[in-house]
């Protein structure tokens, strides 16, 4: 699977979450992370966030090298612990550098305890692997993190620098 149709599955995974119990019956029948993931999903739509937690860690004792599930415990974890979350989503890159739900997350994550610099560093590059509709968000956080930071001057050059195709609103500076 290329990085690009990799990226649009797991954009696709966090819409299109499986029932609870649709996904618990996958689980009992085969074991994998895949349906791991999946069975922490439905748990965490069903509002049970902790069980959702206790679900991904179990599959990461089966399938310690999942990207997948570092991500899902990571999504879990932004509620409570966003050094956790930081963690885990950091293993998940760690696993799968292409995948630009990983950086992005992070980023936020970063972004939120104050982190600016390292928030934008993870925003640029959740960025090469992103599809056009998806950027406008990465490029409105990048730029709430340099006003964050007092940088007015990168503020002003990611707007001006920003791709033909990319839609950023015009700014009064004065």
């Amino acid at each position: 699977m290329n990085t690009v149709e990799k990226n649009l599955m797991m954009r696709d995974r966090l819409v299109n979450a499986p029932a609870l119990e649709d996904a618990k019956a996958s689980l009992e029948k085969e074991h994998t992370a895949s349906n791991w993931y999946d069975y922490g999903m439905a748990l965490s739509k069903a509002k049970r966030s902790d069980d959702a937690i206790d679900a991904y860690s179990q599959g990461l004792v089966e399938f310690p090298f999942s990207a997948l599930l570092y991500f899902g415990r990571g999504r879990r974890y932004m509620g409570t612990s966003y050094e956790q979350a930081i963690a885990d989503f950091t293993m998940a890159i760690q696993l799968e550098g292409d995948v630009n739900l990983y950086w992005y997350y992070r980023a936020v994550c970063h972004n939120m305890c104050g982190n600016f610099e390292q928030a934008i560093y993870d925003f640029r590059q959740a960025l090469r692997y992103a599809q056009p509709e998806d950027c406008y968000s990465m490029y409105d956080w990048i730029f709430s993190s340099y006003v964050e930071m007092g940088d007015m001057e990168s503020a002003r050059k990611l707007l001006q620098d920003a791709p033909d195709d990319q839609d950023v609103p015009d700014m009064d500076w004065d």
